[in-house]
């Protein structure tokens, strides 16, 4: 696990004061609240929470990062938010990813909106965070959970899997958005579920029928190194 690999979620609520975010996480009686730290009591595991008055830009943030999800009551509801909680934890690991899934969650039912997964962007209503958590020991879920896609100056390319601990990946050219995403999600599906040891110079495609690509690995020049969505892991180029 690589010490600045990390996960950063953010979670908008309409809770009056900071004394009540604190008693409706502690009446759950599942953790322990002490500082800015909050201990999973189930597991034993502890995060970082730390309380922060409203953010004028979140709502449209989340609005639009969480379109396939976030309804227009959703968003009239988070235009209302007076607090965020940002809940930090260890990255790195499929485990650690897993681990502060139902943790988010609680805080969700102790008066959360919505879940901005700030290391890529992601976002989910607090209906859909329910129902990736309930699933995340499945790698699609867990992977729908913290990892998206942008595109960028020719450049299709997701953003995320640091929480995992690998790489993210990059297909250049004029492919249609939904065939890149289809490409990229299949690859690092793969990844994921398998942990292969791949080469520079491996041939890749989805199916027989489907074009090849050639692989590149390298360090990721997708965003600064100060980004919170940088991928210390570095990136797989998929070459045609």
């Amino acid at each position: 696990m690589q010490e600045d690999a990390h996960i950063i979620l953010a979670i908008p609520g309409a809770w009056p004061t900071r004394a009540e975010i604190v008693g409706a996480i502690v009446r759950q009686g599942r953790f322990l609240f002490s500082g800015d730290t909050i201990t999973d009591l189930t597991t034993q595991l502890s995060y970082s929470l730390d309380i922060h008055e409203r953010d004028e830009k979140l709502a449209s943030a989340i609005a639009f990062a969480g379109q396939h999800s976030i309804t227009r009551e959703d968003v009239a509801k988070l235009q209302q938010h007076t607090f965020v909680l940002y809940l930090i934890g260890p990255g790195g690991v499929s485990a650690a990813a897993r681990d502060i899934m139902p943790v988010a969650e609680s805080l969700l039912q102790a008066g959360g909106m919505a879940v901005q997964v700030l290391t890529s962007g992601a976002a989910h209503s607090a209906a859909y965070w329910r129902m990736i958590t309930q699933h995340r020991a499945n790698p699609p879920a867990l992977f729908d959970a913290y990892v998206t896609f942008a595109q960028q100056e020719g450049r299709f390319f997701s953003v995320g899997m640091q929480v995992f601990g690998l790489p993210d990946a990059l297909v250049e050219g004029v492919l249609d958005p939904h065939e890149a995403g289809e490409l990229i999600q299949t690859f690092l599906l793969f990844t994921l579920l398998e942990n292969p040891a791949l080469k520079d110079g491996q041939a890749f495609r989805i199916d027989p029928q489907a074009p090849t690509y050639r692989l590149s690995y390298g360090p990721s020049d997708l965003q600064e190194l100060d980004n919170l969505m940088y991928n210390p892991y570095g990136v797989w180029r998929m070459l045609a």
